[in-house]
């Protein structure tokens, strides 16, 4: 388990606290029960609510790839790795279109990511390339799935992955638990916990 130091993300992110829905993600994450589906509208801060749990769940001591954040386009995937950033104490990575792969492949090579933040598009070119291996990864996070299955990420990403799931209708869906049958969020019968 990593130790983030809470007080100093804080810091960096302007934050005080952490909100009852924030408070709620972290535990059920924590607890490794099955998938969890964080709703909550936008603005409330579903980000910071998965990537703090997720944050300590990454083993300090692994160099590949554990975790996987699956955006719908770039501006999620920058703003992400921030937060993410702000935390501290793990690396991560967007990968999206829009810019060369060679380049992102390098900078995979370089920066060795334990987090990957990627569109589905690109995610599916770096697995198919063996740039991105799946063989570490333990927590698969789908934000904005809504805006997803127009990408073909159903049936391509949810079953490669073969892996446990969050989803949130409007946002966030996060587990740390294997799966085996398709994620998708509620509107797609995902068996989830409902956080709020």
């Amino acid at each position: 388990m990593n130790k983030i130091d809470l007080a100093k993300a804080f810091r960096k992110l302007g934050v005080e606290s952490l909100n009852d829905m924030q408070k709620a993600t972290a535990e059920a994450m924590k607890a490794g029960k099955g998938d969890v589906v964080v709703l909550s509208p936008t603005g409330t801060g579903k980000t910071l609510a998965y990537l703090l749990p997720l944050a300590e769940m990454i083993n300090p001591d692994n160099d590949n790839v554990q975790a996987v954040v699956i955006v719908p386009g770039r501006e999620l995937a920058l703003q992400s790795q921030q937060v993410l950033a702000d935390v501290g104490a793990v690396r991560g990575m967007a990968c999206y279109g829009g810019r060369t792969a060679m380049e992102e492949h390098r900078a995979l090579k370089q920066l060795r990511p334990q987090v990957v933040f990627a569109t589905p598009g690109r995610l599916n070119d770096h697995l198919a390339k063996g740039n991105i291996s799946a063989n570490d990864v333990r927590l698969l996070v789908y934000r904005r799935v809504r805006q997803m299955p127009r990408h073909g990420l159903r049936e391509r990403n949810a079953n490669g992955f073969g892996l446990p799931f969050v989803c949130a209708k409007a946002s966030v869906a996060i587990s740390n638990q294997f799966a085996t049958y398709p994620l998708v969020c509620g509107e797609c019968q995902v068996r989830a916990h409902r956080l709020c």
